[in-house]
């Protein structure tokens, strides 16, 4: 497995940490001692999909590739003892 991927998926794991802790938690604080406002509200929701919902689908799309990457290789390797082709040999 790529070695980024082990980098790139915690990496999105603290961005959206950071985001919770240094900027979503502190508008919603906002929010709560000032009440409805629209700028803060708009503030949350865009910081929320960028900063907490793109990581977590990249996050997701890393594991993702990871472990595909980590059945291709136990299938091929699996195929190689046994001398049959897999369906992973197809797509290469």
């Amino acid at each position: 497995m790529p070695r980024w991927v082990f980098i790139g998926a915690p990496a999105c794991q603290l961005v959206n940490a950071g985001s919770t802790v240094f900027i979503q938690i502190p508008i919603q604080n906002q929010l709560s001692q000032t009440g409805f406002d629209r700028a803060l509200l708009d503030r949350l929701i865009v910081t929320d999909l960028l900063l907490r919902k793109l990581p977590r689908v990249a996050e997701a799309l890393l594991i993702t590739f990871g472990l595909w990457k980590i059945v291709a290789r136990a299938t091929m390797g699996d195929a190689a003892e046994t001398g049959r082709s897999t369906p992973v040999d197809s797509v290469r």
